[in-house]
């Protein structure tokens, strides 16, 4: 117990007396775990990024004026009844109407036009979400088999196919794109402070090897150097985490209002846990690691 409160004394009295090294450290090591927080973030946000660009797509099928709504509604159940869709809509012909003059009621032009016309000149339809963008061909296959195409008027699904697929490749290509980036990112961080807490205690490789030659045990000549990693590293990752999280919560105000599209305080909300054990818990064990490394050669005398 003794030898233990005098390896926590000469490790704070090492990262005091060192205080220019140890902040510089500390530097480093904040900047490796602001990047591990913008990699979570990046990757957060690309989830939500896809998600969000997957609800833009869907399909509708606008239905022939004799086909009967009593039809329509059973084709919604049958639909609604598929674990792929998420969401089935109906829109009458009179429905229809009222939105569209409600959307145009200040164009003349449009407004006249549809007088013109006399009747209603808009179809009954249902608008189909899926789960996935790959359930749409599934879907659309499924309308075609359980309902007669001659009451059909159109289904939308040919006309999008080429953007689903485009949205389901592009999904694919960014996710990988950003967890390779991510992760090439915190390496090179690391790396960079794994090196820099070595050459500090490079510096100190003599006061090593004297107290090994004195009979002083591992213990106690790695010891101050494993507080003062600790102590640095613990520096580095708060710092890191309360920069992070007031980026997150700038990210979110009304300056950056097209970030709130992206929940990005709902994101780190939810993660806020893991994230505040991974910048502090982890600056701690790195900055532990990296001294039990770098002083690992100096005691094999």
């Amino acid at each position: 117990m003794r030898s233990l409160l005098r390896v926590l004394k000469y490790g704070w009295q090492e990262f005091s007396r060192n205080i220019g090294i140890s902040l510089g450290n500390a530097f480093i090591l904040f900047l490796a775990f602001f990047l591990v927080g913008v990699a979570f973030l990046s990757n957060g946000l690309s989830d939500n990024f896809i998600k969000k660009l997957q609800e833009k797509v869907d399909i509708t099928i606008f239905f022939k004026d004799e086909t009967k709504e009593k039809d329509i509604l059973s084709l919604e159940k049958k639909l609604e009844s598929l674990k792929e869709v998420k969401e089935v809509k109906y829109v009458s012909k009179e429905s229809a109407l009222k939105k569209f003059k409600k959307k145009y009621e200040k164009n003349p032009l449009l407004m006249d036009a549809l007088k013109e016309v006399g009747e209603n000149p808009f179809p009954a339809s249902l608008t189909i979400k899926a789960k996935s963008p790959e359930y749409y061909e599934k879907i659309s296959l499924f309308i075609e088999k359980s309902f007669p195409l001659k009451l059909i008027e159109k289904i939308t699904y040919k006309e999008h196919k080429d953007i689903i697929s485009r949205i389901i490749s592009f999904s694919k290509i960014f996710q990988k794109t950003v967890l390779i980036a991510s992760l090439i990112l915190i390496i090179i961080a690391l790396l960079v402070t794994l090196n820099t807490i070595r050459l500090s205690i490079f510096a100190k490789k003599e006061e090593l090897e004297i107290m090994k030659l004195i009979g002083g045990s591992n213990f106690f000549a790695r010891g101050p150097f494993i507080i003062q990693g600790i102590i640095v590293g613990t520096l580095g990752g708060t710092f890191a985490f309360l920069l992070f999280f007031l980026f997150t919560l700038f990210a979110s105000s009304d300056a950056l209002s097209w970030w709130q599209e992206l929940e990005v305080i709902d994101l780190v909300n939810k993660n806020l846990l893991p994230l505040l054990v991974i910048e502090i818990g982890g600056g701690a064990f790195f900055g532990f690691f990296s001294a039990f490394v770098a002083t690992e050669r100096y005691l094999k005398i």
